[in-house]
């Protein structure tokens, strides 16, 4: 590193995510809501339950399949085509190269209207689907024409599944549901942990989840802990929210003109937004930085990977030093004090610890940015929000897509028209400047 320039340190954790016993129940719906979206039932956490209510109904969108009361798959009428979500569920297909679309697990297979899809876009590919209810399996093979579709169908528990298989895929389509607007409790830990090996390198994981709910901000939250490319797709026509995570590398730009350009998908994308995941978590984290003058950016604490990330895109760090190790560790050991620390999926494991170690760390006058989950326990937005507000008097809540929460926090006023400005100031974030909800923490009230 040449003298006289900013420094910059880094940290990155192993084995990042919100831990098993910080995960937070998904919430039932509130009244009023919109219809359950739609879900498969190829989880396997509720074997006790009574047998489902299979029934297929022909309406004026094809021929639909109803599960417990929720539409499981859909036949669209004279095309032989599946839903939009289902399309979108087989869309990160075309992330892939031609020579790499060839094996495709689908967790959750339903009647295989995501099967139906991935067929139609990749004719020779290998499909594995995973259902729990053999009533399901039937209803598909005699009314929903499944056979067709060249599936090797195994009917059980997929979670079983995940930890006896041995074949590794391009893709895996994570489609399991827990009952309504619930993922079953394995998911995403250990569900998602498995899936991940057995995908092959450069594979994408693919995960369905319920923005109304807890559901799409913990996996997101999990998923962007463990892969450096993550990617949400949202669908105009029903609250899902579909995760695309890969240990390669994944453009939301290509794969948008990938599915707008496929004949297959044509249609489906007019209700498709695809997007980062971690764009705009990325740009709230930068932004205060931006808030201090440029003599205060010379001592920078980074704290996970995301975090360097946020920074790097601001091109005002010249050098990154990568310390691998334990953030509590790391905290504890370190004397300097910091104009600015940014933190991103690395205190969970011990959340009050971390963030009282953090703001001992802070200058005055510094700020630091913390990135967290809507709810989320100790190591959420309520327990990050409740500790800092205590300590930190200048104190930001920024409230993202898909359930992330960035608070900034400082012992100085915090300003969040001089927040906002400070988006202004860099084109790479002032995309996200619509994206984001900015409030005075102080002004709302007990959470």
């Amino acid at each position: 590193m040449r003298p006289g320039r900013r420094r910059c340190w880094a940290l990155a954790l192993l084995g990042l995510g919100l831990p098993a016993r910080d995960l937070p129940p998904a919430a039932a719906p509130p009244a009023g809501s919109a219809p359950p979206p739609p879900a498969s039932h190829g989880h396997g956490a509720d074997a006790g339950r009574p047998p489902p209510r299979v029934r297929v109904s022909r309406t004026a969108r094809g021929l639909e399949l109803h599960v417990d009361g929720t539409l499981a798959s859909l036949v669209a009428a004279g095309s032989g085509s599946c839903g939009s979500v289902w399309g979108a569920l087989a869309a990160p297909l075309l992330a892939l190269p031609p020579c790499r679309r060839t094996r495709v697990l689908i967790l959750g297979l339903g009647g295989g209207s995501a099967a139906r899809a991935v067929r139609a876009l990749a004719p020779g590919a290998q499909i594995v689907g995973v259902e729990l209810e053999q009533e399901v399996v039937d209803v598909a093979r005699s009314q929903l024409g499944l056979d067709d579709l060249g599936v090797e169908v195994v009917v059980g528990d997929a979670l079983d599944f995940l930890q006896r298989e041995g074949r590794r895929f391009d893709m895996i389509i994570e489609d399991v549901n827990g009952g309504g607007l619930h993922k079953p409790g394995w998911i995403p830990v250990p569900g998602h942990d498995l899936c991940g090996r057995l995908l092959a390198d450069g594979g994408v994981l693919v995960s369905n989840t319920f923005l109304n709910g807890d559901s799409a901000s913990v996996v997101g939250a999990h998923l962007s802990a463990r892969y450096p490319a993550v990617l949400q797709m949202t669908l105009s026509t029903c609250g899902n929210a579909v995760f695309v995570a890969s240990g390669g590398t994944l453009s939301a730009e290509q794969l948008r003109a990938a599915v707008t350009g496929s004949p297959v998908l044509r249609d489906s994308s007019r209700t498709m937004v695809i997007e980062d995941a971690r764009e705009h978590v990325r740009a709230a984290l930068a932004a205060p930085l931006l808030v201090l003058p440029e003599r205060r950016r010379r001592q920078v604490l980074l704290l996970g990977v995301g975090a360097a990330g946020a920074a790097a895109q601001l091109e005002i760090l010249d050098g990154i030093e990568l310390i691998v190790g334990d953030a509590v560790e790391y905290l504890e050991a370190e004397q300097r004090l910091f104009d600015a620390i940014v933190a991103e999926a690395c205190y969970q494991q011990q959340p009050a610890r971390a963030l009282e170690l953090m703001q001992g760390r802070l200058g005055d006058g510094g700020v630091l940015a913390v990135a967290t989950v809507c709810g989320g326990g100790r190591a959420g937005d309520d327990g990050a929000g409740a500790l800092l507000r205590g300590a930190l008097p200048g104190h930001l809540r920024v409230s993202l897509p898909g359930g992330y929460v960035v608070h900034a926090a400082s012992r100085s006023p915090l300003d969040a028209a001089a927040f906002r400005a400070a988006l202004g100031q860099s084109p790479s974030l002032a995309r996200s400047r619509g994206a984001m909800r900015i409030e005075p923490l102080a002004l709302l009230g007990p959470r």
